[in-house]
């Protein structure tokens, strides 16, 4: 496909040019998708290009629905691999040689984003992540002049990276941003605390992808099914949750745990499943597309997420996934971490919080939920209706939106 840029479906339509990268590779592609989902949703909008990197498989431009995509390339295909499979900070733990490729990964973005500048005079630059899609655009303003910026910080990327150098590099970020917004509301004073302006700062979750589980409410849950749903990864916590397992089946001998997901953390999570004897008691199904999820939220008895603190200091910015459990009447308990305030509404937090590293604890929690005699109907439809009324697409399109229209966009 040319790499050009292609017409302008509609020339009353502002350009809004998209920094990020995770983003599908692919139609149906298993990397999560939030990113692309409100770029379809800002549409109605705005003509909206993305750029973004480029992975084994991938094309270089296309469409994707309503959205163009360009992806750069920054090595050779098969060395492509610095993004996708857990991150760029996981795959830089996991392999320290991939360290070379950040230098050319950066090159790389600063000059597709230029020429995707140039091409589509967009009238902001919406930025997903503070490092390195920020660094990029603070790069490029050193050089020249760039249209009004918004960045979006998940959450890794403010949480991690605490040594002196990545400090400097994030402030230097905030500091260079017309606006900010964060996942959740206790990223807002950190971001402000790293040099985001407090009056452009907002706390602007992603949505969440399902709208009606009408067409599921026939499907039975599954007595003792315990459901986790998330990337392989340190801050999620899932080696606690197969640590309690053990104390769990003695309560519900009929307990199964269903792990959907991939990511670095997988064999040794698999290792220490086999360690403690519960290989048919747990059951990797591995990394899905998003409308296979909808099935597994429906059938479990209790969708657990054991969110913890990293020891990089990395910590879940949300958690879309327990929002997405909810609005399908799927009981919950996750990790106390501080975003889970946003999550959880006041009156519910001491029955689905919980704290994984205590071990007893934890486990007693899950047996007393497992029995649903706390889970009852008026909590499990409140749950509903809070995730549908805070975290709809519709909602958070419109709040991005007011967002950018604040930029002049």
């Amino acid at each position: 496909m040319s790499s050009s840029m292609p017409a302008r479906e509609s020339e009353s339509k502002p350009s809004l040019l998209v920094l990020a990268s995770t983003y599908p590779r692919w139609p149906d592609d298993y990397e999560p998708n939030f990113v692309h989902r409100l770029c379809v949703e800002l549409s109605e909008y705005y003509e909206v290009t993305v750029v973004t990197s480029r992975s084994p498989g991938s094309e270089k431009d296309e469409w994707l629905g309503p959205v163009f995509v360009k992806r750069f390339s920054y090595a050779p295909a098969k060395f492509q691999t610095l993004v996708y499979g857990g991150g760029i900070l996981t795959n830089l733990k996991r392999n320290p040689l991939k360290w070379l490729l950040v230098p050319l990964f950066l090159f790389s973005m600063c000059i597709a984003t230029r020429s995707a500048i140039r091409k589509a005079r967009p009238v902001a630059i919406h930025c997903h992540w503070i490092i390195p899609q920020g660094l990029a655009l603070w790069l490029l303003s050193r050089i020249s002049p760039i249209p009004p910026v918004l960045v979006t910080s998940h959450g890794g990327d403010l949480f991690a990276l605490q040594g002196r150098i990545g400090t400097w590099l994030k402030r230097k970020v905030l500091e260079m941003a017309d606006a900010i917004s964060v996942a959740s509301s206790p990223m807002k004073p950190i971001a402000i605390g790293l040099g985001a302006k407090e009056e452009s700062t907002y706390v602007a979750p992603m949505g969440f992808g399902f709208t009606s589980d009408s067409s599921l409410r026939s499907k039975k849950r599954v007595p003792g099914r315990i459901l986790f749903v998330g990337r392989l990864v340190e801050k999620k916590g899932l080696k606690y949750l197969i640590e309690a397992l053990p104390r769990i089946l003695l309560r519900h001998s009929n307990c199964e745990l269903i792990i959907v997901g991939d990511g670095p953390e997988r064999i040794n999570l698999e290792d220490q499943t086999r360690r403690l004897g519960l290989s048919n008691s747990v059951r990797f199904v591995g990394a899905l597309p998003q409308d296979k999820l909808p099935e597994y939220y429906q059938s479990a008895n209790l969708f657990c997420a054991p969110f913890i603190e990293a020891d990089n200091g990395d910590v879940e910015g949300l958690g879309l996934v327990t929002v997405e459990a909810m609005s399908f009447r799927c009981p919950i308990l996750i990790g106390n971490v501080a975003a889970a305030q946003d999550v959880v509404p006041p009156q519910f937090r001491n029955l689905c919080l919980v704290n994984p590293k205590d071990t007893a604890e934890f486990s007693e929690q899950i047996v007393r939920r497992l029995s649903r005699s706390e889970a009852t109907a008026d909590e499990i439809d409140a749950l509903k209706e809070y995730a549908i009324q805070q975290f709809s697409w519709s909602k958070v399109k419109t709040r991005y939106h007011g967002i950018l229209e604040t930029l002049g966009a």
